[in-house]
C-alpha cells in the first residue's frame, strides 16, 4: 500500500476542520460528536444519526466528500486563471434508505402524523344526507386552503363515521349538522382529544390549517372560537 504523503494528510485534517467549523456554526459545540477513523476511504463525511421509538440509533442523510472519484474519472475544471483543477464530488443523501427513514417515521408517531404529514388531514361527517350539500362546501373552502379532506356522504350512524375516522388517525373530524349549516360554522373533534370545539367560523378552521401547514407545527391545537 502507498505511504500517504505529508501534504495529503495536511490536506485531509484541513478537509475535517473545515467540516468541522461547518458543525459548530450550525449546531454549537456540543452539538455533534466526532467518529475518529469512521469516515469512508474516499474521503469524511457528516451522517445524521436519527433514533427510533425502541431508542436505537440509524444513519439517514450524510454529506460525504469525494477525493477518488475525481481522479478515476479525470474530473478537472477551468479556474478563474485558466488553470485546469481538480474538483471534490459532494455525495448527499437526504434518507438514506426510504423505506428505513419511512419506517422510523410511523413507529416514532404511531401511525398519528403531525397535521402537515398526513395522508388526509380533515375529515368531514355530516350528521344525515341532508346535511352534505353544506360539507361539500366545507370541502371546497378547505381544499382551496391546501387541505387534505375526505368526507363520509353515505346515510351510515353518524356515530360510526367518527369512529371510523378516529381509528384512521385524521387530525380533526369536522361535525356538520343544521347549526353548523345555519351559521357557517364547524364543531371540531381532535384527534387525542375528548374535547370538542363548537361554532368555529369556517374559515377561521381553514386558516388555523393554512398556519399549520406552512410551520410543519408537530402539535395539533384545538381551536377556540373569537
Amino acid at each position: 500500500m502507498a505511504k500517504k504523503k505529508k501534504s495529503d494528510v495536511t490536506f485531509g485534517l484541513e478537509v475535517e476542520n473545515a467540516l468541522k467549523n461547518i458543525l459548530v456554526k450550525r449546531y454549537g459545540e456540543g452539538g455533534f460528536e466526532i467518529n475518529e477513523g469512521d469516515g469512508a476511504f474516499y474521503g469524511p463525511k457528516i451522517d445524521l444519526q436519527i433514533k427510533d421509538a425502541l431508542g436505537r440509533e440509524w444513519q439517514c442523510g450524510t454529506v460525504q466528500l469525494d477525493f477518488q472519484l475525481p481522479h478515476n474519472f479525470g474530473l478537472t475544471y477551468a479556474d478563474r486563471d485558466g488553470s485546469l483543477k481538480m474538483p471534490v464530488v459532494i455525495h448527499r443523501a437526504i434518507f438514506g434508505s426510504f423505506k428505513r427513514f419511512i419506517g422510523i417515521l410511523v413507529e416514532h408517531f404511531k401511525g398519528a402524523f403531525p397535521f402537515w404529514m398526513c395522508p388526509y388531514q380533515v375529515a368531514l361527517v355530516p350528521i344525515r344526507t341532508s346535511h352534505n350539500e353544506y360539507a361539500k362546501k366545507v370541502e371546497q373552502v378547505l381544499k382551496a386552503a391546501g387541505v387534505r379532506v375526505e368526507a363520509d356522504y353515505t346515510d351510515a350512524n353518524m356515530q360510526n363515521k367518527i369512529k371510523k375516522f378516529k381509528v384512521l388517525k385524521d387530525p380533526y373530524v369536522l361535525v356538520l349538522g343544521d347549526k353548523e349549516a345555519e351559521t357557517g360554522t364547524v364543531s371540531v373533534n381532535m384527534r387525542g382529544s375528548k374535547v370538542q370545539a363548537h361554532d368555529i367560523p369556517l374559515e377561521q378552521f381553514a386558516e388555523l390549517c393554512r398556519k399549520m401547514n406552512a410551520e410543519r407545527t408537530l402539535e395539533l391545537v384545538l381551536p377556540e372560537k373569537e
